[in-house]
């Protein structure tokens, strides 16, 4: 991948408002256009939370919920290559540590804001298509597979553009479409990387996506994935947030979401008409601002 592809270490927790990149004058205009997002610095994190904040401890469940022990078991284990991931801009373990570092720190602050406030479900989406929200959403995941317990899944919802397997280097992934629309089981939709994280790869690509969203079958799918899978966080890969409304009916479907930035080419008013959509439906965890500088990290 290129140097603007990559993402700089750098981020702070204000409330809500989780920030990557040291660009910071964009997100400031976009702050000062919205006036709803108060003064943001970008500075180093500080301090962490203990392994009890990462999604709680002995793989526990609220609310009476219990894994299927034997679906998570069977689901297909998948292996990737690292050097091929590494090309693409993905960091499975820590042998790229200022790489890694940064995911680690994203995963941390979000686990954070997830157990304050009972999120099981968080969307990662964009202002507009090209941004990264994919590589974030795919090294986030990974980030929460390398925690010693405790398990994630990872949805690519971007169907009219699907790009998640193509970042794994999956050449030929199921139609996630027939799962989420009713029409094949979870089983054969869903692969197992290691122990702690699954994977539902979109390899068709579907035009007009955005129509299937408000059936009804769509819901009961999502739920099924938080119900039988059980995972501890849940990231759906969705569509960008403007020039459709996809992402839009998505949203009432998720916990919070994850707005991804390009600190390159997104404007203070599409990341103010990202935020303001995204806060119509449901809380918003956080920005990471992607391509703020380069700083060594990526390929």
């Amino acid at each position: 991948m290129s140097n603007p592809d990559k993402t700089t270490a750098c981020a702070e927790d204000r409330g809500k408002i989780l920030v990557f990149g040291a660009a910071a004058d964009r997100l400031k205009k976009a702050a000062e256009e919205s006036r709803k997002i108060r003064s943001v610095a970008i500075s180093p994190f500080r301090g962490g939370v203990g392994r009890e904040a990462l999604f709680g401890t002995g793989g526990s469940l609220t609310g009476g919920q219990v894994r299927s022990e034997a679906l998570w078991d069977a689901l297909p284990a998948i292996a990737f290559p690292v050097e091929k991931l590494r090309a693409n801009g993905l960091f499975p373990n820590r042998e790229h540590p200022e790489a890694s570092a940064i995911f680690d720190s994203l995963r941390t602050r979000l686990s954070s804001l997830c157990l304050q406030n009972g999120w099981r479900r968080v969307l990662i989406t964009s202002p507009r298509a090209g941004g990264g929200k994919s590589l974030v959403a795919a090294n986030l995941a990974l980030a929460l597979a390398r925690r010693s317990e405790g398990r994630a899944v990872l949805v690519d919802l971007a169907l009219a553009a699907p790009g998640l397997a193509g970042l794994f280097g999956v050449t030929e992934a199921s139609d996630l479409s027939a799962y989420l629309f009713g029409k094949s089981p979870l089983e054969q939709h869903f692969h197992r990387m290691g122990p702690g994280l699954a994977l539902g790869f979109a390899g068709v690509a579907l035009p007009g996506a955005s129509d299937h969203w408000h059936a009804p079958a769509v819901r009961r799918r999502l739920d099924e994935i938080t119900l039988r899978l059980a995972p501890d966080l849940t990231l759906f890969d969705a569509p960008p947030l403007l020039g459709g409304d996809g992402v839009i009916a998505l949203l009432p479907r998720v916990d919070a979401a994850l707005l991804v930035v390009d600190a390159t080419r997104d404007t203070a008013s599409e990341i103010a008409a990202s935020k303001a959509l995204i806060e119509d439906s449901c809380p918003l965890a956080g920005i990471v601002l992607n391509r703020a500088e380069t700083s060594g990290v990526g390929p």
